[in-house]
């Protein structure tokens, strides 16, 4: 036991010596990468990218007067978006997207007269989205809508096209929302920086 300590003992301070000094047993230089993966050949990690446009009639069950009526235009410039050799441009900087990217248009029609456009990095969707709408994604290209208390599981490899239905209640009239979802370009991209 005491032999085996001690020879643990020796090989921890010869090792020690061996990174301080920078060279292996042989006199060889060691040569490591400055951080991990940054090694030559490894590629960047992938983004997910979709543009989403929700078209959304709405139409109220009986009369509403018009005083809940929503008539509003919130436009906001895409942050992120594809250029011409299918690259995720994030126009805010590096950091400001890791894992997946929305821009999303949202018009709605009939009762209400809206229009939204906005964009969802990593899960984070700005105030100005409608109805506290909020917008998750996991693997396997499932988003998840949380729209109007209600939630819609959606795989977009699968069809570019979905349709759902939501009740709001707005003071004492009752609106059906009737959604379209179209999304296009939809998938895994490679960042451009």
């Amino acid at each position: 036991m005491f032999v085996m300590t001690n020879l643990v003992l020796w090989m921890t301070i010869l090792t020690g010596q061996i990174e301080r000094s920078g060279t292996d047993l042989l006199g060889r230089p060691i040569v490591q990468p400055e951080t991990p993966g940054a090694a030559e050949g490894v590629k960047p990690r992938k983004i997910y990218f979709s543009d989403l446009q929700f078209v959304v009639e709405t139409e109220p069950d009986g009369l509403c007067a018009d005083s809940n009526r929503i008539t509003e235009k919130q436009i906001a410039d895409p942050k992120v978006e594809l250029n011409s050799d299918s690259r995720v441009v994030r126009k805010a900087g590096k950091n400001s997207v890791q894992f997946y990217a929305l821009n999303v248009v949202f018009q709605k029609i009939g009762f209400d007269n809206s229009h939204y456009q906005f964009s969802v990095l990593d899960g984070v969707v700005p105030d100005t989205a409608p109805h506290g709408m909020r917008i998750r994604r996991q693997q396997g290209n499932f988003i998840y809508i949380y729209y109007l208390d209600q939630t819609f599981k959606l795989q977009l490899s699968q069809a570019p096209v979905y349709s759902f239905t939501a009740i709001e209640k707005r003071g004492s009239c009752t609106i059906k929302h009737s959604v379209n979802l179209f999304a296009d370009r939809s998938g895994y991209y490679f960042p451009a920086d």
